[in-house]
């Protein structure tokens, strides 16, 4: 018997990424996908119910206030990704972000030092 963990995740953004995301964390038995986030509420709740997800958010707050959420996935449009990662880090969350992470050396510093803080994750 196998003592593996199970991680619940939250995803964040609903584009093509994501969706091929989804297809690899299904093929993962120690993985929950939780909740979906995006600007867009029929977005969320169209990618939520394509891939049997409960929650879906408009806001990527209500998706990082999850208690049952241990960490996110993020895919949404680069200029942001720093952004939301940084977000997800203060809330505890660990992250693992599509490429790139940020979009200059500032931005991925803040990251750096967010994760760094939060003692979480970040990849």
């Amino acid at each position: 018997m196998s003592s593996a963990r199970t991680w619940r995740f939250g995803v964040v953004g609903t584009g093509a990424m994501s969706a091929t995301m989804m297809e690899c964390l299904a093929l993962e038995r120690r993985v929950d996908v939780v909740a979906v986030a995006s600007v867009d509420a029929a977005r969320a709740r169209a990618f939520a119910d394509r891939f049997g997800i409960a929650h879906a958010h408009a806001a990527l707050d209500a998706l990082l206030a999850r208690d049952d959420i241990d960490a996110v996935y993020i895919a949404t449009a680069t200029r942001d990704h720093a952004a939301h990662a940084i977000a997800a880090l203060e809330a505890g969350k660990a992250v693992l972000c599509e490429k790139p992470f940020a979009i200059g050396v500032a931005h991925g510093q803040r990251v750096l030092e967010a994760a760094q803080r939060s003692g979480r994750l970040f990849m």
